[in-house]
């Protein structure tokens, strides 16, 4: 019986038309989970939720129970696990949550693509099977690229015997078994592809070889559809009749042949373009009026620099997007962006997301990535990344607090692939205990010569000091790290400070981010002062 069209469409998530969610293989995947007439599912590696919508559309129906399974969950699956009270999110590495969870019907591994996670949640599995029945195993990712070739989420999770030699921002071909100079770019990947421990399908391979009553197909479609089930169980000939017309299927295996190597070529054209723009101008910014100016074709609308006591009730006609800063600071970004020239950039605080386009038409960077406690408060960012094509560049985390350094330091290794970082925007809570947090964990991830810029440090002074009255003032965090420039110039190389603005620029000395606190750069006579600054204003 043919399972209904999933209501979720695999590109929701996947604007660039990829496919790289197993939710396109969702019909052929249900059919399975239908002939196993499964009644419990577990989700191994459900990311931002792509095919968990759709598998709980189909439990609903048939009474059934998901279980999804991902140590870093994106919002968009968290938000799920909210409005549907019949998921169990488990947010635990695949070998943890494997090991404490009742055994299900199915289980879906589609987590961190490599030999040593694979092989170890198989194992667990079968070790787990003997006092239970052997679970239909549906698996992603069981062709190219990471079929004989390893991945890694988190490459210390890995014990470095079972690591193969490794290299971030790879660029991947078809058919090109080293790394190549072109092609499809991935985080962080085996530099070989092939050899003994080496890629999903090989890890497959060598648990079904060691058990003869088990079978294997694979659907070389979508990055590969791998099925393994008992060749013994009541609906194996079920299970059997559904993926033996795909199982290595010719016809298909040329299609997929065909798309993924119009996808690397495709990201070769579109990176050959992205460093012809990296080598030309800056957009220029057109005044067009006193607070309004043109970048890019984006209209930004300003603030006056009295703006506090005016409360200006200004018009946002013919405008884009709107920013709190006033035209002295966009001077100045303009000015550091231009000098900088930022490929990889981090902003704290969205609100609608105007200095991300800002600082994206300006600078044109190759990745910029904003982080705020809540969602843009329209859609103008939105309708801007669909309508420049910037899936690819523009990343929005929502619902992270500033002031959680173990959320920023996975997000930012997660999405620059532990690349130093060239511009940290920090325009978020304008508090001090957050942003010296933000502070701490970001700045020594900067690149010798990056830039740490902080907007309204000096909201505790003059016309604005009436604003958290017992709040520690965020002046505070601008005196540490004068006092550090003083004390340690090859780590904190330069503080400039303006009225709205302070630019923190990192020096050449190495900084581990883990533990790294301000504080610790200043010497004894220099707490001392800060001992003798009052806390509150």
């Amino acid at each position: 019986m043919a399972s209904p069209e999933p209501e979720a469409h695999p590109d929701e998530h996947d604007p660039g038309r990829w496919g790289h969610s197993l939710a396109n293989l969702g019909e052929l995947l249900i059919d399975c989970l239908e002939a196993r007439q499964a009644r419990s599912v577990a989700e191994v590696g459900s990311y931002a939720g792509e095919l968990t919508e759709p598998l709980l559309d189909w439990a609903s129906r048939r009474g059934a129970r998901v279980i999804a399974i991902d140590p870093a969950p994106r919002p968009a699956l968290v938000e799920l696990s909210q409005d549907r009270p019949d998921l169990e999110l488990i947010r635990a590495p695949s070998d943890e949550a494997l090991g404490r969870i009742e055994l299900p019907d199915a289980v879906v591994l589609d987590g961190d693509h490599n030999y040593y996670t694979v092989s170890e949640e198989l194992r667990i599995i079968g070790e787990r099977a003997v006092e239970a029945a052997f679970p239909l195993l549906l698996f992603h990712d069981v062709g190219w690229p990471w079929g004989r070739r390893d991945s890694y989420f988190d490459p210390e999770r890995i014990p470095e015997a079972q690591r193969q030699p490794l290299l971030r921002n790879a660029r991947l071909f078809p058919g090109n078994r080293g790394v190549a100079d072109e092609g499809a770019q991935f985080q962080i990947a085996a530099v070989r592809e092939g050899g003994p421990r080496n890629g999903v399908l090989t890890a497959i391979e060598e648990f079904v070889e060691a058990r003869p009553e088990l079978r294997l197909a694979t659907v070389p479609a979508f990055f590969g559809f791998g099925v393994v089930w008992r060749s013994d169980a009541t609906w194996a000939d079920a299970v059997a009749r559904v993926v033996e017309p795909w199982d290595r299927n010719p016809l298909v295996e040329r299609l997929e042949a065909n798309r993924v190597f119009h996808l690397a070529t495709a990201a070769s054209r579109a990176a050959r373009l992205q460093e012809k723009e990296a080598t030309t101008t800056s957009n220029a910014l057109t005044w067009v009026e006193e607070l309004r100016c043109a970048v890019g074709g984006e209209i930004f609308q300003f603030l006056p620099e009295d703006w506090v006591e005016s409360r200006p009730q200004l018009s946002m006609d013919g405008a884009d997007f709107f920013l709190i800063k006033s035209r002295p600071l966009i001077e100045r970004y303009v000015e550091l962006l231009a000098e900088l020239r930022p490929r990889k950039v981090v902003e704290l605080g969205v609100l609608n997301g105007g200095g991300t386009a800002f600082i994206r038409e300006m600078a044109q960077p190759h990745r910029i990535v904003g982080i705020d406690r809540s969602p843009p408060h329209d859609d103008a960012l939105a309708r801007y990344i669909a309508r420049r094509g910037l899936e690819e560049t523009v990343e929005i985390h929502s619902n992270v607090d500033q002031a959680d350094r173990g959320r920023l330091a996975e997000i930012v290794d997660r999405d620059f692939g532990g690349e130093p970082l060239d511009l940290v925007v920090d325009d978020c809570s304008h508090r001090y205990g957050p942003s010296r947090a933000s502070f701490n964990e970001l700045f020594p991830r900067l690149r010798p010569g990056g830039v740490y810029m902080i907007e309204d440090w000096s909201w505790a002074h003059g016309g604005t000091g009436g604003y958290w009255p017992d709040e520690v003032p965020l002046t505070r965090l601008v005196l540490e790290a004068t006092l550090a420039l003083a004390t340690s110039p090859d780590l904190i190389a330069d503080v400039s400070v303006q009225l709205d603005s302070v630019q923190i620029t990192r020096g050449s000395a190495g900084a581990d981010a883990r533990g790294f606190d301000i504080v610790d750069l200043i010497d004894s006579r220099g707490r001392g002062l800060m001992a003798a600054v009052p806390s509150l204003p």
